[in-house]
């Protein structure tokens, strides 16, 4: 019955965070064979979804009474370093020689977030930018070259061609 899947929804929403509105939407379709598990799952692209009890919504303004956080994103050490800004906002990579810090895929305008630097244990490593990255000078920064120093580069995406970076 629609209470009973609407109390399902309800116990199965402390560990979701909602994307719509409480409006059905879309069509349910036929049972499905559930592949020789003797069940049977529905397909559909309907949904009770929203604001259940207060959860987030990606659709609406909203305040948060706890802090919100993004984790960082581990990014492997190479010649160019690539950021995948559907993967993560917040990186950090440690370098182990002279890099460049390459165009990310999938840039997003309005994503913003925190690209963590830290020297090797050797140190004397530099950071080269590709043209995508401006800086307020128009020169990019000089890191911190001290082995085990960390540096913060915080960015903002202006359109899909340009991204603010403080450091």
């Amino acid at each position: 019955t629609l209470q009973t899947n609407v109390t399902d929804l309800q116990n199965d929403v402390a560990l979701k965070a909602y994307l719509d509105s409480p409006i059905f939407t879309g069509t349910p379709l036929a049972p499905t064979p559930g592949g020789g598990d003797n069940s049977t799952k529905i397909a559909t692209t309907a949904f009770v979804a929203g604001s259940l009890g207060g959860y987030a919504q990606l659709n609406a303004t909203q305040t948060f009474s706890g802090g919100q956080r993004g984790a960082y994103s581990f990014v492997a050490d190479s010649t160019n370093i690539y950021l995948n800004f559907n993967a993560a906002n917040n990186f950090y990579v440690t370098l182990g020689g002279n890099r460049l810090l390459d165009t990310p895929i999938f840039v997003s305008e309005g994503q913003s977030g925190v690209i963590r630097v830290i020297q090797d244990g050797v140190g004397g490593r530099t950071l080269s930018f590709a043209s995508i990255w401006k800086f307020p000078s128009g020169t990019p920064p000089v890191l911190t070259t001290t082995p085990g120093a960390v540096d913060l580069l915080v960015y903002h995406v202006e359109t899909t061609g340009r991204i603010a970076v403080r450091f």
